[in-house]
């Protein structure tokens, strides 16, 4: 794959690579823990999160916003597994004028739906702890749907309402801390670094990577 801005897909690979090693090695210390609690219920979650996520060489990113909802299942007391599903949209528009004052205005839709399954560690604590910090690292197939519309007021310019749809490939890292108070709701507060990558330059743009943070809504499941 071609290198974009110094970032590759092996890059990628080797960041996520690292991170579920590092969880895979706390998982093995902490096999002790196994008769002692049941993991699946202890850490067995879900929950919605908002971010703000800033793509790098993006215009107008500001107050862009990606929604996640998310479920997680334990592993272990140290380890779980969480599946998300995101949203993400943005927004460009350009005019370009013509002969005999007319113009030409080109607007581009973009949506990504990542689905991402990632493993998350808690490295330090028990799910009994009310603050427990974590980390994180996935990676999953992302929905790119784009909506080109050109409209024009000359005549020569003949308007055009085109939509494409793309997969490609989204890696996720991240770290962050949640609180659960006494009962199933808890809040949490992360920040991340995020890639969606395309196999087809479309509009100019085959790469999407950039730092975020989120906030969240937690709910630990009630047995």
């Amino acid at each position: 794959m071609k290198v974009i801005r110094g970032c590759n897909a092996r890059t990628l690979t080797l960041i996520a690579t690292a991170v579920l090693a590092l969880a895979a090695w706390t998982r093995s210390s902490a096999s002790s823990d196994f008769s002692t609690e049941a993991p699946q219920r202890t850490r067995g979650g879900a929950g919605l999160r908002a971010a703000t996520w800033q793509v790098i060489d993006l215009d107008d990113v500001s107050g862009i916003t990606q929604y996640e909802g998310w479920f997680q299942k334990g592993l272990d007391l140290h380890l779980v597994l969480e599946s998300t599903l995101g949203y993400w949209q943005h927004t460009e528009s350009s005019t370009e004028p013509g002969p005999l004052s007319t113009e030409t205005t080109r607007e581009l839709y973009t949506y990504l739906v990542p689905a991402l399954t990632a493993v998350k560690m808690y490295p330090v604590t028990r799910p009994s702890a009310a603050l427990e910090p974590y980390l994180a690292a996935g990676l999953g197939p992302v929905l790119r749907i784009q909506r080109e519309k050109v409209t024009s007021t000359d005549p020569l310019v003949v308007p055009t309402d085109e939509t494409s749809i793309q997969t490609g490939l989204g890696i996720q890292t991240g770290a962050g801390v949640e609180w659960s108070p006494p009962g199933a709701f808890g809040l949490a507060l992360g920040g991340y670094y995020q890639w969606a990558t395309f196999g087809q330059n479309v509009s100019g743009r085959r790469m999407y990577r950039g730092p975020g943070m989120n906030v969240g809504l937690t709910y630990r499941f009630q047995y």
